[in-house]
């Protein structure tokens, strides 16, 4: 953690200044410390550069739980090649993400500074931006994801926090553009998050959301073929209507965009009809739900009452699953780069 980074920051728990307390640092780079808040004298840890926050205390045992489901998960749902063709599956949905950001928006060269909202193992979309020149900041609930992604700063330097999203640790109007990918649907209550989004976001800033959306015949019984949902990762299936009742809530004249599942089949693009193929699984399956939108002014969010945490415990983290992601599955995606 570079310690100007220290001026974007704020206690996720009263939103008051923190104080910077240095145990090791290499060339103005934090590697260990902590972060005492001023106000309400919490007190949170940074490792290996990182910094720590907490989970939200009226939902800590479901995101617990999710984390070492989240780990789970990743390490046996399948096998190693299957998570390398999703890192690079999503690696180039990130540029081809930047690529319209820079394209279309007139004042992109104006919005530098950059929230990743769940950034997953690896933090590859972080990377993304940082890769191109972006002051990047990337936020996961899950420790091993994060702490799992040092070799990837090391090509590309952003900074790591280790937050529950809905109590982010960032003062308000903090970010130039928000992007948060396929995190909504893990969230009881996606407002929380959203007003979160709005709360850190700089006026004119740009806010780009991307989520997995269901159609309303699928959501009937899609909860019972869920493996995920099976050991523990939540999963809220919504429609794409429903997301946009809050969305273009914190966003105005939002750009929106609907892929169907079966776009990356190969043997579709092949085939008579294609095109009516695609959209008719989007009827009938849901779609890639994408929204860009610029922060909206006359939006007043509701005052979370309670912002009340638990800090995470770090010396309960999985050494083996990190040792995986750090070893196995992030040196083969990142040789596919280069």
């Amino acid at each position: 953690m570079y310690k100007s980074f220290l001026n974007t920051l704020s206690c996720p728990r009263c939103l008051g200044n923190l104080k910077l307390n240095e145990i090791q640092n290499e060339m103005d780079n934090v590697t260990k410390g902590s972060l005492h808040c001023i106000n309400c004298h919490f007190n949170f840890d940074i490792e290996e550069g990182v910094s720590i926050f907490g989970l939200k205390l009226d939902h800590k045992e479901e995101r617990i739980k999710e984390i070492k489901a989240e780990n789970e998960w990743t390490s046996t749902a399948n096998d190693l090649q299957s998570h390398i063709n999703f890192a690079m599956s999503s690696s180039k949905k990130g540029k081809q993400i930047i690529d319209y950001i820079e394209a279309f928006d007139e004042n992109s060269m104006n919005r530098r500074k950059v929230l990743d909202i769940g950034s997953g193992w690896g933090c590859f979309q972080a990377w993304q931006f940082a890769s191109r020149g972006y002051d990047v900041t990337a936020t996961e609930i899950c420790p091993e994801f994060i702490f799992a992604s040092d070799k990837v700063v090391k090509e590309c330097y952003f900074e790591r926090v280790i937050t529950d999203c809905t109590v982010l640790p960032f003062k308000d109007q903090s970010f130039d553009i928000v992007f948060c990918k396929e995190t909504l649907h893990h969230i009881n209550d996606p407002k929380s998050l959203l007003d979160e989004i709005w709360r850190v976001c700089s006026p004119n800033g740009l806010i780009i959301i991307k989520e997995p959306c269901v159609s309303s015949l699928l959501k009937l019984f899609i909860t019972k073929i869920n493996r995920a949902a099976r050991i523990g990762i939540t999963h809220h299936f919504r429609t794409s209507k429903e997301y946009m009742e809050t969305i273009t809530d914190i966003t105005s004249n939002p750009v929106i965009s609907r892929e169907s599942f079966t776009k990356d089949f190969r043997f579709i693009r092949y085939i008579p009809f294609s095109d009516f193929i695609n959209n008719l699984s989007i009827i009938i399956l849901g779609s890639d739900f994408e929204v860009f939108g610029i922060k909206r002014t006359d939006y007043k969010p509701e005052v979370q009452v309670n912002r009340e945490i638990i800090p995470i415990n770090i010396n309960e983290l999985n050494l083996a699953q990190i040792k995986y992601y750090r070893d196995d599955l992030i040196p083969e995606v990142l040789k596919l780069f280069y």
